[in-house]
């Protein structure tokens, strides 16, 4: 499937979930870092979505503050009924430092070259640059990574608080 096709995808189905949980999801353009904007009473949220049917998420980024959550939408089993990762920023930030540690080990080296930005996305800063010629940013994540997040919507819920 096309990959912006499988993201759009990835973000109904998400929609579909928050509206069962009695949220109030509407979509959110572009320029604005999330696909969804979720509120309930006088609160408010972005979920950013990213969805896949292969083995793995690319050059995951993360999210923007407390009230910015991701949602990983993997069709690779089943895309009638794909299984969902849900986590917060401190969730990807923890995440992605363990991968960053595990590519460190794997390269054989004691340190990598590695930047964050506020969100605990790296930046590799390596010779290696991407077809734009800017450094890769993100890191790789199979489900095996974010297991324990699975299905775990009251990450989003608790943000809410008791309704």
């Amino acid at each position: 499937m096309d990959k912006a096709l499988l993201n759009r995808a990835g973000i109904e189905e998400v929609l579909k979930m928050l509206s069962k949980k009695g949220f109030n999801v509407s979509h959110l353009p572009r320029s604005s870092g999330a696909h969804l904007l979720i509120s309930r009473g006088d609160r408010l949220c972005k979920v950013t979505v990213r969805a896949k049917q292969k083995v793995e998420w690319p050059a995951v980024k993360g999210t923007s503050g407390k009230n910015h959550f991701m949602v990983l939408v993997d069709f690779e089993k089943n895309s009638a009924a794909p299984d969902f990762y849900i986590l917060s920023n401190d969730n990807y930030k923890a995440t992605a430092d363990i991968r960053v540690e595990e590519v460190i080990r794997r390269a054989g080296r004691s340190t990598y070259p590695v930047a964050r930005d506020s969100a605990g996305t790296p930046t590799w800063l390596t010779e290696t640059v991407n077809a734009t010629g800017e450094h890769y940013e993100g890191c790789s994540f199979r489900p095996i990574f974010v297991k324990g997040f699975q299905n775990k919507w009251e990450t989003i819920t608790n943000y809410f608080g008791k309704s």
